[in-house]
């Protein structure tokens, strides 16, 4: 991504972007090495299926940029939580395009 990039920050939009999401949650785990999760359009809709504490369009934020020559999902976070044992229990995550 060069420096004079631009960047769009924008809230996950299920109707399009599991497809470039997977792609980049796939392409950051394979350039971490030892990371062992590339999801499928399917596992990562099942996993990110609203619940109480996850709503991809309110929890998952998107960044569009250039990636590789070409419009792309650049980066992805997301927050949640769940109650274990009584308590809540918060989580976030960030994959982000190596190139």
């Amino acid at each position: 991504m060069s420096s004079d990039a631009l960047l769009t920050l924008r809230p996950f939009d299920p109707g399009r972007d599991y497809p470039g999401v997977v792609e980049l949650i796939s392409a950051a785990n394979l350039h971490d090495e030892g990371q062992d999760w590339y999801p499928t359009v399917e596992s990562l809709a099942n996993e990110w299926a609203p619940r109480a504490g996850f709503d991809p369009t309110r929890d998952a934020i998107v960044v569009d940029g250039d990636a590789e020559g070409g419009d792309a999902i650049v980066a992805v976070g997301t927050t949640d939580w769940r109650e274990r044992a009584g308590k809540i229990i918060h989580s976030s995550a960030i994959w982000v395009h190596p190139g």
